[in-house]
């Protein structure tokens, strides 16, 4: 079956910023080398609406917090650049989920990659960030960018 090519097209992928370690001590002497149940925090930059190329960028932390539990720590600061023809037309609805659910989803793939690459060699193995809810995450940030505007606003 021949498939269609989608409009956006990933450009690149990049990392401008990386922090990672391994953490070996654990409170009790002992290293657990079962999944831990890390703090995982993303955040994002969408691209601009109007236009046909645009980046977004990424923030992902896992662990990174004052107390680290043993294993993994990181902090990535990542982008990608798309591109959406300008030609093409679309219903607004659809261009929405071009320019931030499907470079969203794009970019915390190529992380997922990314992250299992460089952690491949530690005393855990490689790390395999989890499924991530994009539409709760998407939410998250437009309620986080609300009230920064209505702080702006009050103020």
């Amino acid at each position: 079956m021949k498939v269609e090519l989608s409009p956006l097209k990933f450009k690149s992928f990049y990392v401008t910023e990386i922090s990672y370690e391994f953490n070996l001590e654990a409170e009790d002497g002992e290293l657990e080398l079962d999944e831990l149940p890390y703090d995982i925090d993303i955040d994002y930059l969408p691209g601009n609406s109007s236009d046909s190329i645009f980046a977004v960028y990424i923030k992902l932390q896992v662990n990174n917090g004052k107390s680290k539990l043993p294993g993994h720590s990181f902090f990535i600061n990542a982008g990608g650049l798309f591109e959406i023809d300008p030609d093409l037309e679309f219903p607004e609805s659809a261009l929405k989920n071009l320019r931030n659910l499907s470079p969203l989803t794009m970019l915390i793939s190529s992380l997922r990659g990314f992250i299992k690459q460089l952690s491949s060699n530690s005393p855990q193995g490689g790390y395999l960030l989890p499924s991530i809810d994009i539409f709760d995450l998407i939410e998250k940030k437009g309620k986080k960018k609300k009230r920064r505007v209505n702080t702006k606003i009050i103020k």
